[in-house]
């Protein structure tokens, strides 16, 4: 049973990336500029990845193609023959806005991230105390 468990856990840091894609702006942020451009993709699909969105939710904006590898890699948004578009994914996470469902889907994705985020859950820590 142990070699099963140690089996599976292995199988899930391979398929893992060791970091979250760069997302530019203030970390407190985060989750408003996420909830704002994913409702400008829900609304219009993106073709010019040049232009950069108009954000109420940032001081600084960038173009989307800073913001497509994020929002790509958390499986929000496809590159359908050259346009941004929602996921089936991104559109649950339209209806949904919930800080929790991104929190898994950046965990589905990269590894520590869930296990950190229980630690912190309770109360906050120092980087010494979540090592």
């Amino acid at each position: 049973m142990e070699i099963e468990n140690i089996q599976k856990q292995k199988n899930e840091w391979k398929r893992k990336g060791w970091s979250i894609p760069e997302f530019r702006g203030k970390k407190q942020d985060w989750f408003a500029i996420v909830v704002e451009l994913v409702g400008m993709l829900d609304r219009n699909s993106i073709v010019d990845l040049k232009t950069s969105p108009n954000l109420s939710s940032a001081n600084t904006t960038y173009p989307w193609r800073v913001y497509a590898p994020f929002l790509k890699g958390v499986g929000l948004v496809m590159n359908k023959s050259g346009t941004l578009c929602l996921t089936e994914i991104g559109e649950t996470f339209v209806k949904l806005q919930s800080k929790r469902y991104l929190a898994n889907l950046i965990h589905e994705k990269n590894r520590l991230f869930g296990e950190v985020l229980v630690l912190l859950e309770q109360s906050p820590k120092t980087i010494e105390e979540v090592d």
